[in-house]
């Protein structure tokens, strides 16, 4: 018994961002978008991108510099027995 399964995909919805959602609801108030708009063109992505990158390598130098911890002795558990 040979069962065929053909699979089609269809595009039809294309990827948004949460501020292009909130923008193209209907039921949105005027206001708020234009506060959004506002907002949304003072973000600068690829700064913060490198901002981050930045921070994220600095905490990694600190990191590998750091000196390891004193290495605890082993508890005497003579007692227990």
């Amino acid at each position: 018994m040979l069962i065929t399964i053909t699979l089609e995909v269809v595009a039809t919805d294309t990827a948004t961002t949460p501020h292009q959602r909130a923008v193209t609801r209907e039921d949105m108030a005027r206001r708020p978008i234009i506060q959004m708009n506002a907002e949304f063109t003072r973000i600068k992505p690829a700064a913060l991108s490198r901002n981050i990158l930045a921070l994220t390598s600095e905490l990694e130098t600190l990191a590998l510099a750091k000196k390891p911890a004193a290495v605890k002795p082993d508890v005497n558990r003579a007692f227990v027995q």
